[in-house]
């Protein structure tokens, strides 16, 4: 007997809606975002977001252009009204910023003796090698502050590397685990980074410059990464033997796994674990099973004779899995925005095209990591229009879109500016609601306080 009871999922969703539909609200009668942060430096530009799901949705990374990261606390620092009548309220504040690598750095602490007692410090994070155990220790005792030491078991010191040469082109916590984080960037060098000392713990070196890398809370305590290789590579971390392990390459026998272009995109599966996606310079979009020997799962291929046998005509520059893990979106240079349902038995409900075909919709292909984003049952586009657009994922329809702010411009030409980083707080259990946070590439402006900025849409 029915006692007139809700299903909390119903529920749920529809809470959901009626945020976004107040976020596009106010983004639409305030004429852009409700706060604007600036960033360290005039000259600095915003290249990547990540927040930190897992821990209550309180703190998020930012990758810039120069080379550095900083970290950001949603709510943390209460200021006054713009005029009399209003009143005070909540702004994010920057806690952490690293050292920019083309600076002058002071040279790190390092104690004469090894042993951790002879500084009064204590270990904030250790981690394995094939080779070596190493120790990250923290230290209080010194008038110069906060220091760190990093020991091997052999009594030997690793050098302490520097930031990234070039831009982050990618930012990521480390699954569930608020006290590491990762980044990379066309340097050629993924970085493990201590959240606590906010410094370079660990540098894994590539051959080939990273486009993405993606980590989910998982046992597996692994990460996955697109790079200018033809295989997508996976990094375990518990054995970090330069961590790499290439899957996917076929062989003498069999010759269906062979690559032949660039991985653009990968991306965990958020509920299995096991499953990867990736999506290549050819336009094509395949799930690899880490179980398996050879890896592939399958391939997404869209019921269309003139598509070759592949998901898109030209790259496939980013995917998105749905919170539930049972849908994936591609998107390609060839103006098309694909909904893939893998795991459904019926080939033919694989692919579906959401929205209309629109090749100038995305046609800088590295541009930005970060294309993709999704909020329940919508999907988040950072298009090259300097707009983002909004996709009902259950129809497939456009919905709405946010244009970027008139004010900000990327150079003294009056340039339009375009969204970098994009991410989602969707969480709205932790009392700060949906949260919209988007980079911008402008170092120039028309208004005083509205420059290189990280750009903050509520409902």
């Amino acid at each position: 007997m029915s006692l007139g009871l809700r299903d909390p999922r119903e529920v749920s969703d529809r809470i959901h809606r009626m945020q976004l539909e107040k976020l596009l609200e106010n983004a639409s009668q305030l004429g852009g975002p409700r706060t604007v942060y600036p960033l360290r430096t005039k000259f600095q530009r915003t290249t990547c977001i990540d927040i930190n799901h897992f821990s209550n949705g309180r703190n998020y990374l930012v990758g810039s252009d120069d080379g550095s990261v900083s970290l950001w606390e949603f709510d943390n620092s209460l200021v006054s009204g713009d005029d009399v009548t209003s009143k005070p309220r909540l702004i994010n504040k920057r806690l952490q910023t690293s050292q920019v690598a083309g600076a002058k750095a002071e040279s790190p602490y390092i104690s004469s003796d090894p042993s951790p007692q002879a500084n009064d410090v204590r270990m904030v994070h250790s981690f394995e090698t094939r080779q070596n155990k190493y120790r990250l220790y923290r230290s209080n005792t010194s008038s110069r502050g906060i220091q760190q030491n990093l020991y091997k078991d052999d009594n030997q010191l690793a050098t302490p590397s520097r930031e990234h040469r070039y831009g982050v082109k990618c930012v990521k916590w480390y699954g569930n685990d608020d006290g590491m984080f990762i980044t990379a960037s066309h340097d050629k060098v993924i970085k493990l980074w201590d959240t606590n000392t906010f410094s370079s713990a660990q540098d894994i070196p590539f051959n080939y410059a990273v486009h993405q890398i993606d980590s989910v809370p998982s046992e597996l305590n692994s990460l996955v990464v697109a790079s200018d290789d033809y295989y997508p590579r996976i990094i375990d971390l518990r054995s970090m033997n330069l961590g790499v392990t290439v899957f996917g390459k076929s062989s003498k026998s069999s010759k269906a796994t062979t690559m032949t272009a660039e991985i653009l995109t990968c991306k965990y599966n958020p509920v299995k674990d096991h499953i990867v996606a990736s999506g290549d310079n050819n336009g094509r979009v395949k799930l690899w099973d880490l179980r398996m020997r050879n890896n592939l799962l399958t391939e997404m291929v869209l019921d269309d004779e003139r598509m070759n046998s592949k998901a898109h005509a030209n790259s496939c520059n980013d995917l998105v899995w749905t919170d539930n893990g049972r849908t994936l979106v591609s998107v390609g240079l060839d103006g098309k925005i694909i909904r893939w349902t893998p795991f459904e038995t019926t080939l033919s409900k694989r692919g579906q095209l959401v929205g209309e075909v629109d090749i100038p919709r995305n046609r800088l292909k590295t541009r930005t990591s970060q294309r993709l984003a999704v909020y329940n049952d919508v999907l988040i586009m950072n298009t090259d229009y300097s707009e983002l657009h909004f996709y009902n994922l259950t129809d497939c329809k456009y919905m709405n879109k946010i244009s970027y702010p008139s004010e900000l411009v990327s150079d003294k030409r009056g340039t339009p500016g375009v969204f970098n980083g994009l991410a989602v707080q969707r969480d709205l259990t932790n009392s700060r609601g949906l949260r919209l946070l988007v980079g911008t590439n402008s170092t120039y402006d028309t208004v005083s306080s509205l420059r290189n900025n990280i750009l903050e849409y509520m409902p």
